[in-house]
């Protein structure tokens, strides 16, 4: 074999092997390198989300000790159209919420609320241009009960008003609600479990923060945060590019509470994976990982936790995340380190190549020139005394010698003068015709 050969295999294996034992112990730890991808994506994806849900409702709370503070300061205001204008800018904190309102304890009750398709949908008095609606049912003491009405006001910009209506308001008294019945007797803020809206149709979680007047409890401020809205939040923060997020109420009937377009995206990840397999899989507020395997044969995840109750002591999230998004990760992930590794590979390779060129060479000059130096040298010996010439030849062959294991080291010198070894002059020294 050639020595360039051998010296550019002998690096080869020292370059390769170790590489190839490095790629092949990525290999073995792709499976715990794929779990702990999926722990960690469901695991970030949950505690974003939870953080996500506490600002929904501290953002909510937020605005209604706002609201509750002006109408302690001048209850009269409350019952004047003027306290729309409060109620419509506490709406926009969040699209979350779905209506804010003011109830009071000898009955009055003033609202404000967003007007969408759901609520549309249940009043077909709703002019189709309305984006809010205010509503007023004045006080037991004001009218008789059975004949207490809504009167509603509907804007497409507000506060400019486009049409007005009446509803009847017979058997409708707040004061009767969670919300209203726990935030009066604890004198704090009140979650309500949830509940569903007769007004759009949807699960909400309703919210009640006492009105104090002169340290006497005399109404409360309430809003409806729609559970449709805060999925459609918390989807924001996904743990995988196709996964969906949803929160459930912690009873037997909370699956009937999600909102359609939760079932859409859930129908949209497999036509054959439904709302009960996904409950029936997940371990009731656990973040332990869970598979779910659909009649199709797709596999998903499935990880829970329950809310806090600063939110609600009746509210879980569930993510799902279908697998194939998770190995697609991991495969591009693979591809990646596979194309460094080849390209590291490849230049290694051409480095090494070049490298074992240049060392076999120098390694063939100081061979030959050690030859001829040992040749002389048995000359010399052989003949005893030897002849001018071939005292001549030994001292030329030596310095072509040094001066090739000083190349070795110093590539400058590689062409340098040719000393006699002997008296150090050039007298040696190849002269150019």
């Amino acid at each position: 074999m050639k020595l360039k050969n051998m010296v550019l295999f002998s690096f080869l294996c020292m370059f390769i092997v170790p590489a190839a034992i490095i790629l092949s112990i990525r290999y073995s730890t792709t499976d715990k390198i794929y779990e702990g991808l999926i722990e960690n994506r469901l695991n970030d994806a949950l505690e974003a989300n939870e953080k996500a849900a506490e600002s929904v409702f501290e953002v909510s709370r937020g605005v209604m000790r706002v609201v509750a503070e002006a109408a302690g300061m001048n209850v009269p205001l409350t019952k004047t159209d003027a306290f729309n204008s409060i109620l419509w800018q506490a709406l926009q904190a969040g699209t979350y919420i779905d209506s804010i309102y003011i109830s009071l304890e000898d009955g009055y009750h003033r609202e404000v609320a967003r007007v969408g398709d759901q609520r549309r949908k249940m009043d077909s008095m709703i002019p189709f241009r309305t984006k809010w609606s205010s509503g007023v049912i004045k006080s037991f003491k004001e009218f008789d009960g059975r004949k207490r009405k809504w009167k509603f006001k509907y804007y497409k910009k507000f506060p400019r008003m486009i049409a007005q209506g009446f509803q009847s308001a017979l058997g409708y008294d707040v004061r009767l609600l969670k919300h209203y019945v726990g935030a009066k007797k604890t004198g704090r803020i009140f979650n309500s479990p949830p509940v569903m809206d007769p007004q759009t149709n949807t699960y909400i979680i309703s919210i009640g923060i006492p009105i104090i007047e002169k340290k006497k409890f005399v109404g409360f401020v309430g809003a409806n945060i729609s559970l449709a809205s805060i999925d459609e939040f918390l989807n924001k923060n996904k743990a995988s590019q196709n996964s969906t997020t949803f929160i459930l109420g912690n009873n037997d009937q909370a699956f009937k509470g999600l909102s359609s377009v939760t079932r859409a995206r859930i129908f949209s990840l497999d036509d054959s994976l439904t709302i009960s397999n996904i409950i029936e899989a997940r371990t009731k507020g656990s973040k332990r990982r869970l598979k779910l395997e659909s009649s199709n044969g797709n596999v998903y995840h499935v990880s829970s936790s329950l809310l806090s109750s600063n939110v609600s002591k009746e509210l879980e999230l569930i993510i799902v995340a279908p697998d194939s998004d998770f190995f697609a990760t991991l495969q591009k992930y693979n591809q990646n380190v596979w194309l460094a590794s080849c390209l590291v590979v490849v230049v290694g390779a051409v480095v090494i190549y070049l490298f074992s060129g240049w060392l076999a060479s120098r390694i063939q000059k100081v061979t030959f020139a050690l030859k001829r130096t040992k040749d002389r040298t048995s000359m010399l010996q052989i003949s005893g005394v030897g002849s001018p010439r071939e005292v001549v030849d030994f001292q030329i062959a030596s310095s072509e010698l040094h001066r090739e294991l000083i190349s070795l080291v110093d590539d400058e010198k590689e062409d340098g003068d040719t000393l006699c070894i002997v008296c150090g002059t050039k007298r040696f020294e190849k002269k150019s015709l």
